[in-house]
């Protein structure tokens, strides 16, 4: 059972279908694993959303890290969930990976973080200050304004490669062929910001 999170003046929320939402556990039934009365969690079930409290599968909702703030996440639901997508299902993200969000929104933020859960060491590309900023503080470190500044840190010749890029749909793009990218390593594209 969870109480969703309304997003705020200051967070104004996206279009969110009423299957999306984010909350705080209320109450979790016996056996329940993986979540706990107290904790921020984004839902996507086949339930509504649209009510004081949600009744769900425990499968319909992934944890949170508890210094997210819930109101942001709710306000950028759809980076959110689309970058658990894909980081779980199409990259299929393993601990240890060094991954690159490239992008300058919250698509970049919220795959930061979630690859940041999964025990990925994440660095980041941006040209904007501000999303720069929010990467830091949510522990990401590089954070890189250019690729030949990402180019100059990681060296194939020195066995530093990247495993796994995204980017974002607000990214640019521009030369990423120059980045020393692991030849097995995945490049995804999310099309989200487009």
């Amino acid at each position: 059972l969870t109480r969703p999170v309304r997003a705020t003046r200051s967070a104004p929320a996206q279009f969110l279908s009423p299957g999306q939402w984010v909350g705080e556990v209320v109450r979790a039934g016996a056996g329940v694993d993986g979540v706990r009365p107290g904790q921020l969690v984004v839902g996507l079930a086949g339930v509504s959303g649209l009510a004081s409290h949600v009744t769900c599968s425990a499968t319909a909702v992934h944890a949170l890290p508890a210094d997210v703030d819930a109101t942001k996440v709710a306000a950028s639901l759809g980076a959110y969930l689309g970058a658990m997508y894909i980081l779980r299902h199409v990259i299929h993200l393993q601990p240890g990976e060094r991954v690159l969000v490239n992008g300058e929104t919250g698509e970049a933020i919220a795959a930061a973080l979630l690859a940041r859960r999964a025990g990925a060491q994440v660095l980041a590309l941006t040209r904007s200050g501000q999303t720069a900023e929010a990467l830091r503080a949510v522990g990401v470190e590089p954070v890189f304004q250019t690729v030949e500044a990402v180019h100059e840190r990681f060296s194939p010749s020195r066995g530093e490669w990247i495993d796994v890029v995204y980017e974002c749909g607000d990214a640019s793009g521009d030369g990423l062929e120059q980045l020393p990218i692991s030849p097995e390593g995945p490049c995804v594209l999310s099309a989200q910001g487009r």
